[in-house]
């Protein structure tokens, strides 16, 4: 559907605990989880997206200079499910980012209750979780030889870099992006998604 029309506002907090500031002006973050995420889709008349991350690990960039745009991309071949390897792509992509610039590399999984089936997303069940990068920078990611029923099966987002001087501070300046895919959705064809993170 586009970043334009968003399937819901995803609820849930998240900490991002950092490490003392090292020399080149990063410091190592580090996420325990799980980190529940719960969204009602199209108001509830989807049901319930369930986001589980099960932990990260990555780093933030005070001096800036860092590139951490991300690319993730898998070919769908054909009609059906073929489960081609997914290509990530997070090391030396775009431009140098500002003062701020955040990547994590996360093991995330999510899962959708249909309509009825309530919202309780600590009891849903899940599928084994796969790895996604959340990113200040630039997040992209599409299907070769997508079979969408909707939309593109391509998605671009963007994040927002963080300030150092008031990492502590909550509501403040940052955002993170995260794309993933799903192959062969019953409801939707191949899709490709973003999560987006607000402080």
């Amino acid at each position: 559907l586009g970043t334009e029309v968003p399937l819901g506002t995803l609820t849930g907090a998240i900490d991002l605990p950092a490490g003392p500031l090292k020399p080149d002006g990063t410091a190592d973050i580090a996420v325990e989880g799980p980190v529940y995420y719960s969204a009602a889709i199209l108001g509830g008349s989807f049901g319930y997206l369930c986001v589980r991350i099960d932990g990260c690990t990555g780093f933030v960039d005070c001096d800036g200079g860092t590139l951490v745009d991300t690319l993730m991309v898998q070919d769908s071949v054909a009609e059906g499910r073929q489960d081609a390897a997914v290509n990530l792509t997070q090391d030396g992509l775009g431009t140098e980012a500002p003062a701020g610039a955040v990547q994590l590399t996360c093991d995330q999984t999510f899962v959708q209750l249909d309509p009825g089936a309530g919202n309780d997303c600590l009891a849903a069940p899940y599928p084994p979780s796969r790895q996604v990068v959340y990113t200040t920078g630039s997040a992209e990611a599409y299907f070769l030889n997508a079979q969408p029923k909707v939309g593109s099966a391509a998605i671009r987002s963007s994040g927002e870099p963080f300030d150092c001087a008031t990492w502590t501070v909550e509501n403040g300046p940052g955002k993170l992006a995260a794309t993933y895919l799903v192959e062969d959705d019953p409801r939707a064809g191949d899709l490709a998604n973003v999560n987006v993170l607000d402080d």
